[in-house]
């Protein structure tokens, strides 16, 4: 009778310790994917319809930029898994940013200027 006390005992730490590392492992790949997406506030409606949008899009992740006359604000910037973003200058005249890769990938240094009051994106 005690060695099937034994036995119960056994699969019960079994049980919830195999239980315990699925929820680890699946909180720690959760992490993962979401832990790379950073978003920046949408740069707000303009009233007067002045505002010119645009949108580039690379392997590394993707940026919404708007033009008013010269003056260039950010919309979005979202980084694919493995990538983070790194602003180094935020506007008014240029927005300067670099895509830098958390696991080997690739940097993409990112320029985004106002051309005929358009965003003009330029990537090395």
């Amino acid at each position: 009778m005690r060695g099937r006390w034994v036995l119960i005992g056994l699969l019960w730490i079994a049980t919830v310790a195999g239980t315990s590392a699925l929820v680890w492992t699946v909180i720690s790949v959760a992490g993962l994917r979401g832990g790379n997406t950073a978003m920046v506030a949408s740069a707000p409606a303009d009233p007067d319809g002045t505002a010119v949008p645009g949108y580039w899009r690379g392997a590394v992740g993707r940026v919404t930029a708007t033009c008013k006359g010269d003056d260039i604000s950010i919309g979005t910037v979202v980084p694919q898994p493995g990538y983070t973003a790194e602003f180094y200058n935020r506007g008014p005249v240029r927005l300067e940013l670099e895509f830098e890769g958390t696991q080997g990938g690739s940097d993409v240094y990112l320029i985004v200027r106002c051309v005929d009051g358009a965003p003009q994106f330029q990537h090395r």
